[in-house]
């Protein structure tokens, strides 16, 4: 059906007037709802979660390299020998070769799981040196070792006897918790009765906590023996073994 000119313009005044008043009784219900949004928070950025590769594997290096100097620190390897290795055979008569390097082979193979062993022999052919080079390779394989005289053993008890609320046991411990112990000098001692017994009860107590003890002497496999007792010479044979040092003097 058609519509006047007029009838058009009332409707589309009628239609204007209620879009104009839908839109007015909107407004109110919006704004509310648009000023309560809270602003957005600032996302925090965890830089040890973007840590590449790289930047990881130097924080770790730096922590492997400190532990080492640690181990080392405390090896108490004299000066003289604080860049001894086993491998190296330079200073090694070229006939004695071949027997310095099945020794240092049996001393690796045997420094481990609470052995005793002993290097014995005549003075020069390196003993000390092998000792020593062994202690430091243990470090740098991240395990406690510690180089020691017998003679600064028995000096650090004697301290320890001085103080007033001295006890014995904390001057073993140092003696007792490296995992792998070297004692020179075996032979420079009074031999006495109190001597031996604190030697063969640190041993024992290593022997018995799975911890592995290096005797260096210059005394011959007899003599030795004979000088630290039978405990300690029955523990040669357990697990452990002299090895006789007799090449040439280096």
């Amino acid at each position: 059906m058609s519509m006047s000119e007029d009838e058009v313009e009332r409707k589309l005044r009628e239609a204007a007037e209620r879009a104009k008043a839908i839109d007015t009784a909107t407004k109110p219900k919006l704004a509310p709802m648009l000023e309560a949004m809270p602003a957005p928070t600032p996302k925090l950025i965890d830089t040890h979660a973007i840590e590449s590769a790289a930047e990881r594997d130097e924080r770790e290096q730096r922590q492997l390299e400190s532990k080492i100097a640690r181990l080392l620190n405390a090896a108490g390897v004299p000066r003289r020998y604080r860049n001894a290795t086993l491998d190296n055979l330079d200073l090694v008569p070229a006939g004695d070769r071949a027997r310095y390097a099945m020794a240092v082979k049996s001393l690796r193979r045997l420094a481990v799981g609470g052995t005793v062993v002993a290097l014995a022999g005549k003075r020069g052919p390196g003993k000390t040196h092998m000792a020593c080079a062994l202690v430091l390779e243990h470090c740098r394989n991240l395990v406690s070792a510690r180089y020691s005289t017998a003679m600064d053993f028995f000096l650090a008890i004697k301290r320890e006897y001085s103080k007033r609320d001295g006890d014995e046991a904390t001057a073993e411990r140092q003696f007792m918790e490296p995992d792998l112990l070297v004692i020179d000098e075996i032979q420079v001692r009074g031999e006495t009765a109190w001597e031996d017994v604190r030697l063969t009860n640190l041993i024992d107590k290593r022997y018995s906590n799975l911890k592995t003890t290096i005797i260096v002497t210059n005394l011959t496999q007899e003599q030795l023996q004979k000088s630290v007792g039978e405990s300690i010479a029955d523990r040669f044979c357990d697990g452990g073994t002299i090895i006789e040092c007799t090449w040439q003097s280096l």
